[in-house]
């Protein structure tokens, strides 16, 4: 549905950002890293972020006429910048979660080992950052630094609060931080490219918070609820390590009693146990807690698309309002 619909006016400009990325990682004269790089080109994900770059761009600038080839080749830069962090940041979450499987295939920790995932994933940040020098705006350098020091912070507190049963308000807040930001920023730096004003820019980097808090809640969901077929990799890993995700915590709020509340953090915290998992499973499906999941999430969606008012009606602005459909319908749909 992605290339079919969502990226079908911004084709073009993805295919210019791939070859960005491919030359990235094969202009690399070491033949140990490159085997590494070949790996990881072999899956090649979503490209979401760029995608929402690009489209933002499109979606606000005032006259597509007048873009540049230079202009454009900046875009292009600074959206291959944004997906290499992203890369990155999934190399060192496997390695944080200990993770065997990314997109089905062996994590790059599991294939090569910890030591090369360490460095790679700096590697990756190495290269983002040439090619957001290259791109020569100061402004998108400052915004995508930003959004990788909140990133990191994200990732902290995250594994910082394993097996802590925390509030629901402090588990959506590390969302923000962990995925929304990068979400927002590349939304952001495409309005900034598209010289559009302030106002734009802040309701672009809403909308990409919010959907990416969306994405996130999605991820966790599925891998609590989900299979191995739908995820790419086992499930329960968020569980195993002891990650407090939105059901589990939703499921706890819901406790009628003091007793039933103990229940539940006794399977929580039996994070080893196949059984709890399962048993935890059984609850959430009998309570609320799935119907709350979907709720939260189209109501961050609700705001998102809200943030796209004000923007003409082009093609860019329906793909941008295609993609939250096809974002609540790919974590909920076959669960709620």
């Amino acid at each position: 549905m992605l290339k079919e619909t969502i990226y079908a006016p911004i084709q073009s400009d993805l295919e210019a950002i791939e070859k960005i990325i491919s030359e990235q990682l094969r202009d690399e004269p070491n033949a140990d890293i490159l085997a590494v790089n070949e790996f990881i080109l072999k899956a090649p994900g979503k490209r979401l972020r760029p995608a929402l770059m690009v489209l933002m761009f499109y979606a606000s600038v005032l006259d597509i006429s007048l873009i540049s080839k230079e202009l454009v080749r900046k875009l292009h830069q600074a959206a291959a910048a944004v997906e290499l962090i992203h890369m990155a940041s999934l190399i060192h979450d496997d390695i944080i979660d200990h993770a065997p499987i990314r997109h089905h295939q062996p994590s790059i920790q599991a294939k090569f080992g910890m030591e090369i995932g360490v460095v790679q994933g700096v590697y990756l940040y190495a290269l983002s950052l040439g090619l957001l020098s290259e791109a020569g705006n100061i402004e998108v350098l400052s915004r995508i630094s930003y959004a990788v020091k909140t990133l990191c912070q994200g990732e902290l507190s995250q594994v910082s609060d394993r097996n802590i049963i925390r509030e629901i308000s402090v588990y959506m807040s590390v969302l923000e931080q962990k995925t929304g930001v990068l979400f927002a920023v590349a939304c952001e730096c495409g309005i900034i490219l598209s010289g559009a004003s302030d106002l734009f820019r802040k309701k672009g980097a809403l909308f990409g918070e919010k959907l990416g808090v969306v994405f996130q809640i999605a991820d966790d969901y599925m891998d609590f609820m989900g299979d191995e077929k739908t995820l790419g990799k086992d499930p329960g890993q968020d569980f195993e390590l002891g990650e407090m995700t939105l059901p589990v915590l939703l499921l706890l709020d819901s406790a009628k009693s003091e007793e039933e509340r103990i229940e539940i953090e006794m399977l929580m915290s039996d994070s080893r146990s196949d059984e709890a998992l399962l048993k935890l499973r059984d609850r959430v499906y009998a309570s609320q807690a799935l119907y709350q999941t979907k709720e939260i999430a189209v109501a961050y969606l609700e705001k998102a698309e809200g943030c796209l008012e004000g923007f003409s009606d082009t093609i860019y602005k329906t793909s941008l309002e295609v993609l939250l459909g096809f974002v609540e319908q790919r974590a909920f749909a076959s669960h709620v």
